[in-house]
């Protein structure tokens, strides 16, 4: 390719690898984490889940989440398995992001665009999630179609969803190649970060008792963080970055500036959906964390519901006569009772 080519961000269809060659190194990417992810990683972490007290809690908070996103319909096995699925890809855009980094960090430090090598590192770094994403989206569709309950496990809104994320990326990487400018590592670069964030933040949050006050302090902070990634790396960085690679991309040739445009607007599209999941789950944690705060210390806690915190509900004393509106405490309102007396304890202790 040469110096003198990257430093004019040209993307020239000529001189890198030929788009049968990019396509084979996508087949083997997907190979590769197919068998990384869905065969080594999230089976390791579920047993580790399963090995946690709070293992039951994951499996029932990943089932409403996944219900209430795409509408599918999992047992508490499945929901496990899935979310364990979903958090082992994190480990697939961390690799992503240390690779294509070099590029990146020597672009931004000499003012030059990255040596070849570096070039190399990130077009693999950009093909791990095309590799991830064939390989992800292909599982799915093949367990919609062909496995018992795979439509109930993968409903058209999901695979609509995972086939338009994925797409970005397998058409982004084989059309720029090697030669892709620096606002494409950026951006890849990116992207890589936001997403690991993001599922690592998702699967930590599932372990959380938000009976208890500290933990919905700790919901709120992960929310923060996971809206403020969201923000600065899906809107901040992509969209400029986006818009100077299509323009660049125009000078390679009319399928590469077709596919790398389709790719941007897929993305475009996934990432307002992200931005917006993130900024409305920020705002629950926040009332989440309002309500806990607002428990007087003579209240007791109802039962959690599924969608957020417990509501507090005065104290009733023993009614000592059995005149209409004064009927004796039930059995489910000592549980209250004793549930609320639990929530008041682990508050009082949080708070000194």
């Amino acid at each position: 390719l040469g110096r003198r080519g990257l430093a004019r961000g040209s993307m020239p269809s000529a001189g890198g690898p030929s788009l049968p060659a990019k396509l084979l190194l996508v087949a083997a990417h997907a190979t590769f984490w197919h068998l990384a992810l869905r065969k080594g990683a999230a089976p390791a972490l579920r047993r580790w889940v399963e090995a946690r007290p709070w293992a039951g809690r994951f499996a029932d908070v990943a089932r409403r989440a996944a219900a209430r996103a795409f509408g599918a319909r999992l047992s508490r096995e499945e929901a496990l398995g899935e979310a364990c699925v979903l958090a082992s890809a994190a480990l697939e855009h961390a690799v992503g992001f240390v690779l294509i980094l070099p590029a990146v960090l020597l672009a931004l430090s000499r003012g030059i665009p990255a040596p070849p090598w570096a070039c190399a590192l990130a077009h693999h770094g950009a093909l791990c999630e095309a590799g991830h994403g064939a390989a992800d989206a292909a599982a799915r569709v093949w367990d919609a179609a062909w496995e018992p309950g795979g439509f109930r496990r993968n409903p058209p809104l999901l695979l609509r969803a995972v086939l338009c994320h994925h797409a970005a990326a397998i058409l982004a990487a084989p059309a720029l190649g090697p030669s892709a400018c620096a606002p494409w590592h950026a951006l890849a670069c990116a992207l890589h970060g936001a997403a690991a964030t993001a599922l690592t933040l998702q699967a930590a949050s599932y372990s959380l008792d938000l009976t208890d006050a500290g933990q919905v302090r700790a919901l709120r902070r992960m929310a923060g963080a996971n809206a403020a990634v969201a923000v600065l790396a899906r809107v901040l960085v992509f969209v400029p970055c986006a818009a100077l690679v299509v323009r660049r991309a125009a000078r390679a040739g009319p399928w590469q500036v077709g596919a790398v445009a389709a790719a941007a607007l897929a993305m475009g599209l996934v990432n307002a959906c992200i931005v917006a999941d993130a900024v409305a789950k920020l705002l629950r944690a926040w009332e989440r964390e309002a309500a806990c705060r607002a428990i007087p210390r003579g209240a007791v806690a109802q039962a959690p519901d599924a969608k957020g915190p417990r509501e507090a509900v005065k104290a009733e004393a023993p009614a000592s006569g059995r005149g209409r509106g004064q009927a004796p405490r039930t059995q489910r309102a000592r549980r209250r009772s004793s549930s609320g007396a639990r929530c008041s304890r682990r508050r009082r202790s949080s708070a000194a």
